[in-house]
């Protein structure tokens, strides 16, 4: 066979290619989502739920089918050289050239059929068998077997980018959703395709770190290459980690430096995660359980006191005799019995107002005495800008009249209004009042 007829040919321009670093995103979460390494078959995976570590494997096992593809090409070509100075006949039925074609599509057999499992193909339906029957039809191979047999790859390798691609959902991405959509796909050449994928993928990265970690990927071929990547992604330390955070990521550098799957240890990594973060939140519940108790403790313990300091002066008080609050009247009161005395100005004792308690030795006497302790302790505290000025308030009647909620809760006075109106109408005013007495007294 003249040497023209051959076989051999330089693969690097018959189309099978697919350029370095086409690649879409696996499953890494530590960080956000990253992108698998190598050639475009780590973007060539049967769905998403692919793992990374499986991407990987894939891309490693296209990139040395074809080194082995091309060594034994490169073999068989220089053997060709010498036997064909030697021994070729320049006859079409040349015996070492039939040899040598037979190996060249026997080399071409392993590569289309790698026996390595993790073959991006393992999962595509009939390519195995309609590539098995083709190889079986070849009789005395030639260049039209050849060129059939890639027609079969290709057909098989678009398919599959365009199904991984539909499956990704790159709908964001104008151009080639344009592409899918209008069917351009199938006159796009396969690198560019990939090519398009792999940007739209690069632009959803969630930062800089993660983008870095994919480049990074590129470059590398072994498990071993791509460990420091991982290292530096996943566990490197910061600043102001915590010695627990600086152990957690030491264990699993240490974990990457061994060669432990990616996957493996992402999934160790995670579920500690979790672990710690639940331990977490139960010692936090525990936590606030425990503060809660003692608060209650706390609030009863201070009910508890107040209701003996109450104790306490009611016992000095029953001890007590006083004279009628009426200032003509002379007669003692004993606190002991059961005695008329002014229901306001106890009240207003028990909140804290400091003015004491009025009793009277008879009705007659509170009677006569009402209006003028009426004005002089149960005076508003608005005073001329009273609602009911110059009234000391409400015509007989004392159920409108109460305490500042804001004075009473910072516990630095007590003001007593003489009706709700009046109080709505003066509450900015205490309140202003209220908040220069506590600046000052700070």
């Amino acid at each position: 066979m003249p040497m023209n007829k051959s076989l051999l040919r330089d693969i690097s321009h018959d189309g099978s290619n697919v350029p370095k670093a086409h690649n879409l995103p696996s499953n890494l979460e530590q960080k956000g989502s990253c992108i698998a390494e190598g050639t475009a078959i780590s973007l060539l995976s049967s769905n998403k739920v692919q793992t990374h570590s499986l991407r990987l494997a894939q891309a490693d096992a296209f990139r040395n089918a074809k080194q082995k593809l091309q060594d034994t090409l490169l073999l068989n070509q220089e053997k060709f050289i010498l036997l064909n100075s030697e021994y070729h006949s320049d006859h079409p039925d040349c015996r070492n050239c039939d040899t040598k074609n037979r190996k060249i599509i026997d080399a071409y057999e392993h590569y289309f059929l790698s026996s390595d499992p993790n073959s991006w193909y393992t999962n595509i339906l009939g390519y195995e068998t309609e590539m098995q029957a083709r190889f079986r039809d070849i009789k005395i191979p030639t260049k039209q077997d050849l060129k059939d047999l890639y027609l079969i790859f290709r057909a098989k390798l678009r398919e599959y980018i365009m199904t991984v691609i539909n499956d990704l959902k790159l709908d964001s991405d104008t151009e080639l959703s344009n592409i899918i959509s209008n069917n351009m796909a199938k006159d796009i050449p396969l690198e560019i395709l990939v090519q398009k994928a792999y940007d739209a993928l690069l632009s959803l990265l969630p930062n800089s770190d993660a983008k870095q970690l994919v480049l990074s990927l590129q470059n590398t071929k072994t498990a071993s290459e791509r460990a420091p990547h991982y290292i530096r992604y996943y566990c490197s330390i910061a600043e102001d980690d915590t010695p627990q955070q600086r152990n957690f990521k030491n264990k699993y550098a240490r974990m990457f430096e061994n060669g432990l799957n990616h996957d493996e240890v992402l999934t160790a990594m995670r579920k500690e995660a979790q672990d710690l973060n639940s331990q977490r939140v139960s010692a936090l519940h525990t936590e606030l359980g425990e503060l809660q108790l003692a608060q209650s403790a706390h609030l009863k313990k201070k009910v508890r006191r107040a209701e003996s300091v109450q104790q306490v002066r009611d016992r000095k008080l029953n001890q007590m005799s006083i004279r009628c609050s009426l200032a003509q009247c002379g007669v003692e009161v004993y606190v002991t019995k059961e005695n008329i005395e002014c229901a306001l100005c106890e009240w207003l004792e028990r909140k804290g107002s400091g003015k004491g308690r009025f009793f009277y030795c008879s009705k007659e006497h509170a009677e006569e005495d009402f209006d003028r302790h009426d004005r002089h302790q149960h005076k508003c505290i608005a005073e001329d800008r009273c609602f009911y000025y110059p009234q000391p308030g409400p015509p007989d009647e004392t159920s409108g009249c109460g305490i500042c909620l804001f004075c009473s809760q910072n516990k630095k006075s007590l003001s007593y209004f003489c009706s709700k109106e009046c109080y709505h109408q003066n509450i900015v005013w205490n309140g202003m009042q209220i908040i220069i007495m506590i600046q000052v007294t700070n």
